[in-house]
């Protein structure tokens, strides 16, 4: 990963840079990570969601909501502690794991 990309290789062998900004959430599928976007598309990554989990933790401001998601803190409008929902800018809902609930 470069410090202002984040780098992915995709299903295919093609590598593609992201801004940061434009990924919304990312969710583990067994070996594979699905990338969602802010333009509503989606890719496939080839590796696993923790082989980017501490890049992304460290180095862009990711959240780890259980072991199977990490949003994109920027794109957060809402959290309900009760429901233990995250609500992103685009509509989707997201759970969080009661590991990963701080109150």
């Amino acid at each position: 990963m470069f410090a202002t990309k984040l780098c992915f290789q995709l299903v295919g062998a093609n590598y593609v840079l992201i801004d940061p900004l434009e990924v919304l959430f990312l969710e583990a599928d067994r070996q594979v990570c699905n990338i969602n976007l802010t333009d509503g598309s989606r890719m496939v990554a080839v590796r696993h969601l923790g082989y980017y989990k501490k890049e992304l933790l460290q180095t862009f401001q990711f959240l780890e909501l259980s072991k199977s998601h990490m949003v994109n803190a920027a794109h957060v409008v809402k959290y309900s502690p009760r429901d233990r929902v995250v609500q992103l800018s685009s509509g989707h809902s997201l759970p969080v794991a009661k590991s990963r609930q701080e109150y």
